[in-house]
């Protein structure tokens, strides 16, 4: 069984600051780049219009989707809320999250990203946010969960870390999002169409035109 909690060249990985070295924590380089790829892939369906929304048919393209980075520091900080092995959202300041398990002990962890990712975007075929495109306390408050997939494609929400942790009951995977996503009534992504030339994505990004995202530079 799998439970899910609402909070609030699909490329090599550009770890925040350095390569994918977040050190020998427990977490597999597999897992890592699972994560980044699967969330990038989805954000890319979004921009490009080709995301199927339950109330108005696709998700409107974004024009300013940016992509996501891995960021170590981020990914301390989900370990620590993983290693409790408690099925509950964390205390912390400045970064959006993600809760997932499964009652499977010890999955492999790149298995466990693939399934937690695509358990979260999938609220959108399900339950869907419409074109307004906008996080409202209507939205949130149906009694459905919607807080992953709209989390999981916050336009400015671009850097990422995530744990799986093997604990004696579940696996347990937690994602952190920086900057944080999920305010209320705000736009989960400015709508348009998507980029197509570096000018497009603003004077601190960079486009990659295939993926229909927004390169951060730095």
């Amino acid at each position: 069984m799998v439970v899910l909690v609402p909070l609030l060249a699909l490329l090599a990985v550009s770890v925040h600051g350095n390569s994918m070295r977040c050190g020998n924590n427990g977490m597999t380089d597999e897992a890592r780049q699972k994560f980044l790829d699967v969330h990038n892939s989805y954000r890319s369906m979004v921009a490009k219009g080709q995301a199927k929304d339950a109330i108005s048919g696709n998700a409107p393209k974004a024009a300013k989707m940016k992509k996501m980075i891995y960021d170590c520091n981020v990914e301390s900080t989900a370990m620590q809320n993983a290693k409790k092995c408690v099925f509950a959202h964390s205390h912390r300041k400045g970064v959006g999250e993600n809760i997932w398990m499964s009652t499977a002990r010890q999955m492999d962890k790149a298995q466990a990203a693939q399934q937690a990712s695509d358990g979260w975007f999938s609220e959108l075929a399900k339950y869907g946010v419409g074109q307004e495109n906008k996080l409202t306390t209507q939205l949130w408050n149906r009694g459905v969960m919607i807080g992953h997939y709209t989390q999981m494609v916050w336009q400015e929400s671009y850097k990422l870390g995530c744990y799986v942790e093997w604990c004696s009951s579940m696996t347990y995977g937690v994602c952190q999002y920086s900057p944080q996503g999920n305010m209320m009534n705000s736009l989960i992504y400015e709508k348009g169409n998507p980029c197509t030339k570096d000018s497009d994505c603003g004077s601190n990004a960079s486009c990659s035109a295939g993926e229909a995202l927004c390169v951060v530079r730095g």
